[in-house]
Formats: C-alpha cells, sequence, structure tokens
C-alpha cells in the first residue's frame, strides 16, 4: 500500500520544543496511506500530521534538573512562564481547543489544526491534524457540509463515520447512484439464556445469567452483494468498500443471472422499489446493500433531515 510519508509527533515534546526546552520534538516516521481523502487533498508530506498525548510536559524546576545545554538553559530561563507541568489531558484540550505548531529544521513554523481521528487512532488516543491553511477544504469533505447543532451533538458517531473515506485503498470502483439498491435490514430475534452484566456496588461489573432473554440481530449487518461483471479481477470472493459515510463488505455475486431469472422476459423494463419507496430498474442494479451500510442514516442522517445541514454554493 503506498502514501505519503508524514511525522507521528508527541504533544509535550512539541510544546517543549517551541519554547525551547529541547533541541527536537520525540517523532517517528509513519504513513498517511493512499486513500480517497489523499487523493482528493493532493498533499505534501508537511501538510498533515499525528499527534499523540503519552505524556506530560515538565515544570521549571524538573527542565532545569534534566537539561545540560546552556542554549537550553537560557531559553528555560527565558521563557520561565511556559515551562510549567501540563497534563496529558490538559494538553489534548490545548491541541483539540487551539492546534499546534511545529517548527521544522529548516525553520518553516507550521500550524496545524485538529482534522480527525479513525476508531482505531481512539484506541491509541492519538488525532491527525492538518496545516492550517488546508482544514477547510479538508473539513468540507470529510463532513459533506454538515453542520452539528451546539446541544445534544452526535459528535463521536460523526467522527467515526467522516473518517471512513481516510482508510487506505488499494484501488476504486465506480458505481452510480441508479445502479444501487438499498434495502431495510432484517432482523432476526430469539429467546435464550444470555449473560447479563450489571453495576454492582462499588460500581463493580456484575454478570448474572438470566433466562428468556430477547436477542436481535441484524442479519446482513455490513453486508452488500455485488454484480460480477464490475467486481475487481484483483479481488477473491469480496471487497470492502468505503465511501463517505458509507462502508460494507461485498460480495461477488451474479446479480444480473438473478434478475433474468427472476424477471424472464420483463427483464429489460421490470422495477423494484427500495427502502425509500424508489423505483429501481432490475436491469440497472450492479450492488445491493442494506441500511446498515450506510451511517447516514442513523443519528447523522437524523440532523440532516431535521435541517442540520449547510448547503455549499
Amino acid at each position: 500500500m503506498n502514501g505519503i510519508r508524514i511525522k507521528n509527533y508527541e504533544a509535550a515534546s512539541l510544546y517543549e520544543h517551541w519554547w525551547g526546552f529541547r533541541l527536537q520534538p520525540d517523532s517517528t516516521d509513519a504513513m498517511l496511506v493512499d486513500s480517497l481523502f489523499k487523493d482528493y487533498m493532493d498533499m505534501g508530506s508537511r501538510d498533515i500530521i499525528c499527534l499523540a498525548f503519552s505524556y506530560r510536559t515538565k515544570g521549571y524546576g524538573e527542565l532545569k534538573e534534566k537539561v545540560r545545554s546552556e542554549k537550553l538553559l537560557r531559553s528555560i530561563e527565558e521563557n520561565s512562564d511556559k515551562a510549567v507541568e501540563i497534563s496529558r489531558q490538559r494538553l489534548r484540550e490545548l491541541a483539540y481547543e487551539n492546534g499546534v505548531d511545529v517548527r521544522y529544521p529548516d525553520g518553516e513554523e507550521v500550524h496545524y489544526r485538529m482534522l480527525y481521528r479513525t476508531p482505531g487512532k481512539a484506541k491509541k488516543g492519538t488525532c491527525m491534524f492538518i496545516r492550517d491553511s488546508l482544514y477547510d477544504k479538508a473539513h468540507e469533505y470529510l463532513w459533506m457540509g454538515i453542520e452539528l447543532p451546539e446541544k445534544n451533538s452526535p459528535i463521536v458517531q460523526m467522527g467515526a463515520y467522516s473518517s471512513l473515506i481516510t482508510s487506505g485503498i488499494v484501488s476504486k470502483l465506480q458505481i452510480k447512484p441508479e445502479q444501487i439498491l438499498v434495502l431495510k435490514d432484517l432482523e432476526s430475534s430469539t429467546e435464550a439464556d444470555a449473560v447479563l452484566v450489571r453495576l454492582g456496588e462499588g460500581r463493580q461489573c456484575v454478570a448474572e445469567v438470566s433466562s428468556g432473554c430477547r436477542l436481535k440481530n441484524v442479519v446482513f449487518d455490513g453486508q452488500a452483494l455485488i454484480d460480477m461483471s464490475i467486481f475487481p479481477s484483483w479481488a477473491d470472493g469480496y471487497i470492502l468498500l468505503r465511501n463517505h459515510m458509507a462502508k460494507c463488505a461485498a460480495f461477488n455475486t451474479n446479480i444480473s443471472l438473478f434478475m433474468h431469472e427472476q424477471f424472464g422476459g420483463d427483464y429489460d423494463t421490470a422495477t423494484v422499489r427500495d427502502m425509500w419507496g424508489r423505483e429501481v430498474r432490475v436491469a440497472d442494479i450492479k450492488l445491493i446493500c442494506t441500511e446498515s451500510t450506510m451511517k447516514w442514516l442513523n443519528e447523522v442522517g437524523r440532523l440532516v433531515r431535521n435541517g442540520f445541514q449547510k448547503i455549499s454554493g
């Protein structure tokens, strides 16, 4: 998988380097892999960085004790009001609110703003920041112009869904909207014994066996069928598809043959209705998926349908 080389920085080290308390920030080499987002933005290696918050900054006394360089010691004295201990959590808050500054070895200074973090990066506590001048273009593309309300905002869901187009890709597949049939999810339910977890005394988790529980499952959650005529030759069995707030595992099938067998001589003119009642020509269908594929149909989708949307010019 290809991409552009970028840097992973530690937030605390960036702060200390900016104020002259260390010679270089802590960093590791990383890669922004090929994706719909990367191709759209056409960025360079300094346009986007990954930020981690693994440790705090050092206070004045600790810095004076550890630093041996005369140059750094002078900076600590000259900027003593900045030589303060800042917790990991506070560093994150400051970075999210105000962005971060990076001074490169050649003297270039770049201000970065928080852009997105994937569910995987959320588990690690890291986050992607982009050059300030590119923020508006990138945010508009990721969020599709959607603006969230100040209260009861599904910011976590929006963060997870908007970052789908940053997923690494090996190729692109063009499917027209009129070639996609979206169906309602099919739920399966049954009664069975289950282990239920609740909070007990001291807010400790307690597991209990309970009988007669109603269990539900979305049968085709995240699955789709793709016609063999557009299934890529380099793939085998199924492919993972990603687009704006949509994802699915699309399995290689012969949709056209199935429709021919179902509608016979009416194949060229027959239509079926999707989950919204829209008529779709069966001869056009190349992808069949369910509503669970379309992430914009849940919390974020309800906001859009209720009017929380900016219409771009």
